[in-house]
């Protein structure tokens, strides 16, 4: 019979296959399959199950020591930390230390949040300062970067003597002041990342030509914020939220070229606003405020 992980795992939750036979079947196919979904969807499967035989273990050490695919690395991390942690410290500090890929040093920050161990936590923070002096940021900001881009070689940096500029990926630019992140355009988005909203000195966002419908309240923990342009999305709707949390520092807000057909009378209530472009919306009438 031909098993996909997917129609194993049904059938060890129906009880027609057993635990162990199933657990030998995905280290079959994390071992020996040559499609990366496969592997994959295997590598989840056996999150959920759960396994602590040796053979688990040594596979998922050669997984992330030695596999190419990234994402394999990564998901063989966090099942190691999460079924093998004593045993597989050293490797999983090894891993710290020398992969390039911030996929997975990404990973490593999502379940060390998790499931605190100082000994990874102390070697992910060294690591972590290690590329963000690298790169002259402050260690808090670097976490966006993280987030952004793929591996530390292939962001882009032009710098001069007041600020540097970083093109952490096709769609996502930074500007980068004494260290830290003041500016950020990000383009071609259908989500705001969430490592975005802790950047604690951004006074100029530019959410421009996206795909955005609404904003999260969580954009008002950018105390600093300044400039917000979300020119070219797809709002029907001036954002309420502006109604009910205030950036006292925001000065400029542009919503040109979007959908907006009405204006709140509330909008007069936004004094601190020194700039308010609505141009090329829908708009039927204005409020009299």
């Amino acid at each position: 019979m031909s098993f996909t992980p997917a129609i194993l795992y049904s059938n060890y939750l129906n009880h027609n296959i057993s635990f162990s036979k199933t657990v030998d079947l995905l280290l079959n196919f994390i071992e020996n399959n040559c499609d990366p979904k496969i592997r994959l969807d295997s590598l989840d499967i056996l999150m959920k199950i759960g396994s602590e035989i040796p053979e688990t273990y040594n596979i998922l050490e050669r997984c992330l020591i030695s596999e190419e695919e990234e994402k394999i690395r990564a998901r063989a991390a966090e099942l190691l930390y999460s079924f093998f942690l004593k045993k597989s410290l050293k490797s999983l500090i090894w891993s710290i230390r020398n992969d390039k890929s911030f996929l997975v040093l990404n990973t490593f920050q999502k379940i060390i949040n998790k499931i605190r161990n100082h000994l990874v936590f102390d070697e992910f923070q060294k690591r972590i300062d290690k590329l963000s002096n690298r790169m002259s940021i402050d260690a808090k900001d670097f976490l966006f970067v993280l987030d952004q881009s793929k591996s530390i070689d292939e962001i882009r940096i032009f710098r001069n003597k007041v600020m540097n500029l970083l093109f952490l990926n096709q769609n996502t630019i930074t500007l980068v002041k004494k260290g830290r992140i003041t500016g950020v355009v990000l383009s071609l988005f259908k989500k705001i990342p969430k490592t975005l909203y802790r950047l604690e000195r951004v006074d100029y966002l530019d959410l421009s030509f996206n795909y955005l419908k609404k904003l999260s309240s969580e954009i008002f923990k950018l105390r600093e914020l300044q400039s917000l342009n979300l020119k070219g999305n797809e709002f029907n709707h001036f954002p309420a939220i502006f109604r009910s949390f205030k950036i006292n520092n925001l000065l400029s807000l542009n919503l040109s070229y979007n959908h907006i057909n009405e204006i709140p009378d509330w909008i007069g209530q936004l004094t601190h606003l020194k700039s308010l472009d609505l141009s090329y919306n829908e708009l039927n009438s204005l409020p009299k405020s």
